[in-house]
């Protein structure tokens, strides 16, 4: 079923809009162009949507116009709903904006703000959360509300997989409450993983949930239809070019796969006019979780992203956090590789010598600033002490890193509630690693005080 809301012309009496998972998308024009996702029950097929410039004034009704709004009836494993997307166009740079949504009669929702993009290069911030999956309800908010009040107009929330744990109707419900208002009024970009896959009845986590296509807003360039559809996005924001990648899908080994989102990270890389290039995915290049390896994903992409000057690489998967520089012993200033974790769920460290911190036991977010002469990126606890903070400099002869000291000390400690995972031996012999990994930190902090 396909319904097309064009325009509107009603004087409604407010009343309370039933609508689920509401959020802001990201679009191809950030400046001119929003959109916004949300669901129904069938019961509520036809959907329209109102935009206001911000005034201070309550009359907002007379002020408002309406957007296109696209409207599917989908089932998935057997929960019907109605999606809605509108598109706001013709929007003016650099501006906010009102919203809400309805169904044209008695019936809509509380008014939203947003705001538009600068049409240019210009400074914004942005918060990036990695693995909410576990503790969505009573822990992970925590993380939510302190990222709010340390970033409250960050203009984009990324998320880099693992949304939930099994990617179920109702843990989508639970991950969107979480968030507030936060996810209706600013943009939302997401790459899907292993959890965002349904377990086929061999118990193999074998294809993307069908809800994954039509949970968030995405932009419509760039991206073959294909790849798009397995959750590949790239978009541009003041200045700063975002690359997604499923990383889950190379895991099969589908060269078909691999050929075509090798070619286009490149071609995404290549034709890049803008000062920065942050890539997302969700498992990491270099795993600092124990038991892990991800040598097909730097065999494949590093050399891409090394040549192309990508500047962040941020991932998730591991549930620990982990900055790493020069995992090769090369001395390079980027790609920094980040991983980092926001649930309630923490894994035990590997200890690899080349971590330059590693955030064991830790629901973390991060903030980055991101402007035309410098990009700071700041990890902090789920408590909202500073864990972690990097800045990278842009000049005329290129880019410069710089790591700048915080007060928090390294978090090294196996987390406790991984133990039960391990044999007596196992975990031993991380406790010996852990000692080692602190031995050596301590080696090269003598080092540099000489």
């Amino acid at each position: 079923m396909l319904l097309l809301a064009l325009c509107c012309g009603w004087s409604a009496k407010a009343g309370e809009y039933p609508c689920e998972w509401l959020s802001l998308g990201v679009t191809e024009d950030p400046s001119s162009i929003q959109r916004v996702v949300w669901r129904t029950s069938v019961d509520w097929p036809v959907a329209v949507a109102q935009i206001a410039p911000q005034t201070g004034s309550p009359d907002l009704v007379s002020r408002a116009r309406c957007g296109t709004v696209l409207s599917r009836e989908y089932d998935d494993y057997g929960v019907r709903k109605i999606y809605h997307e509108a598109t706001f166009d013709g929007l003016k740079p650099a501006t906010e904006y009102l919203y809400r949504i309805g169904d044209g009669g008695k019936c809509w929702s509380e008014w939203f703000r947003f705001r538009t993009a600068e049409a240019g290069e210009a400074r914004f911030s942005m918060i990036y959360m990695a693995d909410v999956q576990e503790g969505t309800l009573d822990q992970y908010p925590r993380v939510v509300e302190r990222a709010s009040a340390i970033c409250p107009e960050a203009a984009l929330w990324l998320f880099t997989g693992d949304l939930t744990n099994d990617a179920r109707d109702d843990q989508y419900t639970a991950f969107f409450r979480a968030h507030g208002r936060v996810l209706a009024e600013r943009a939302v970009a997401a790459v899907p993983d292993n959890h965002e896959y349904h377990r086929n009845e061999a118990g193999r986590r074998d294809s993307l949930a069908t809800t994954w296509g039509h949970l968030f807003g995405r932009p419509c360039n760039r991206t073959p239809v294909e790849l798009r559809a397995l959750g590949n996005d790239c978009f541009d924001y003041q200045g700063c070019r975002f690359i997604l990648l499923n990383s889950r899908q190379l895991e099969d080994r589908d060269s078909v796969y691999t050929a075509s989102v090798l070619r286009w990270t490149e071609e995404c890389l290549r034709e890049n006019p803008n000062r920065w290039t942050i890539v997302a995915m969700h498992q990491p290049f270099y795993p600092i979780a124990e038991g892990r390896s991800s040598s097909l994903m730097r065999r494949l992409f590093q050399p891409l992203f090394e040549r192309w000057s990508v500047d962040l690489v941020l991932s998730g998967h591991d549930h620990v956090y982990s900055r790493i520089t020069t995992p090769d012993g090369r001395k390079r200033t980027t790609p920094v590789y980040i991983t980092s974790n926001a649930g309630s769920q923490t894994y035990a460290p590997a200890y690899h010598p080349y971590t330059d911190r590693i955030g064991s036991d830790l629901q973390l977010f991060q903030v980055l600033d991101i402007g035309p002469e410098r990009l700071l990126f700041s990890a902090y606890d789920a408590g909202g002490r500073l864990y972690d903070r990097i800045r990278i400099e842009a000049k005329r002869g290129g880019k410069r890193l710089f790591v700048e000291p915080v007060a928090v000390e390294e978090a090294i400690e196996l987390p406790s509630g991984r133990r039960r995972k391990y044999t007596d031996e196992q975990w031993l012999d991380l406790e010996q690693r852990r000692d080692g990994y602190w031995n050596l930190k301590n080696q090269q902090l003598k080092k540099c005080e000489k």
